[in-house]
This record gives structure tokens, sequence and C-alpha cells, in this order.
């Protein structure tokens, strides 16, 4: 009798335990949007502050900027740099790239997209507002041509052109 009790709470563990991700998106915009609407769904009054924004009501105006590509520095490709090197061989592209999220033109908060795989995106992070309005602040353009630069090991960003 305990081993069919024991199987059965086993079953039940297991099938409560699938996988109930969404699909991941083909268009790293397709992942945004839908990001876009989970983002929304998390804002409540526990939660609106934290994510950045002023108000409970800025939930429903949110809007999806320009997104902006992050490249990674490691330390090793920096001790091994040398004055007069390209410094394009430092920058490594990240499988993330990151949106800002705006309530009337001003930057909020952040909706990160990771590539999972070939032609495949999902949305995979939300918020760390301070960093998102600091450096969004610094860009100049909103055509994509600035990334943010990410110094591991270090926590160090900077805003390339």
């Amino acid at each position: 009798m305990r081993a069919i009790l024991l199987l059965a709470c086993s079953l039940m563990l297991v099938a409560g335990c699938s996988d109930k991700r969404e699909p991941p998106y083909r268009d790293p915009q397709a992942a945004a949007r839908k990001g876009r609407t989970i983002l929304q769904s998390l804002i409540n009054k526990q939660t609106y502050e934290g994510l950045g924004f002023d108000s409970l009501d800025e939930a429903g105006q949110i809007q999806l900027g320009s997104p902006m590509p992050v490249f990674d520095v490691s330390p090793e490709r920096l001790w091994g740099f040398s004055p007069g090197k390209d410094t394009y061989e430092l920058l490594v592209r990240s499988f993330e790239t990151i949106y800002p999220i705006t309530v009337n033109g001003r930057v909020k908060s952040s909706l990160t997209v990771v590539r999972t795989g070939k032609e495949e995106y999902r949305a995979a992070g939300f918020g760390d507002a301070p960093l998102v309005k600091q450096l969004f602040s610094f860009r100049t353009d909103d055509k994509g041509a600035q990334f943010l630069g990410r110094v591991l090991g270090l926590y160090m960003n900077f805003v390339g052109q």
C-alpha cells in the first residue's frame, strides 16, 4: 500500500513539474512584445516602485523603446590589451539585448531579451530601473548605434558607440 501511495505522489510531483514556459520566438522583437505583456501583468501595488514606475497607473502606458545590444569585455581580454590595438577585439557580443521600457517617452524600467538558440529568443528579465535609467540617459540617438558594454567581474558598465 505504501509503495502505491509513494508512486502516486511521485507521479503527481512529476506531472506538476512539466515545462510550462512560453515557447521561444524566432524574432527578438516578438519576444520583447511578449515580455512587455508579461511585465504589465507583474505590475501591481506591491511591485510598481521596485520595477521603476512612479505609479500603478503607468502600467497601462508602458512602451518598448529601441533595443540596445550588449557586449561583454572579459578581464582576460583587458589584461592582454595594449595601446594601439583595435578596441573591437575586446568586445564579445552577448546573448542579451536590453529594451528600455518607457512611459510618455521617459525610461522607467527595462526588459532583457536573451537568444537561447539559433533564431530562438525569450524575454528573460525585468526591472533594474536605476541602472537602465542611468544608461539610457547617455544615449544620444534612438537608432541602435549605441551599445551597452559590461566589464565582467568588475561590475562596470559603459555606453559605447
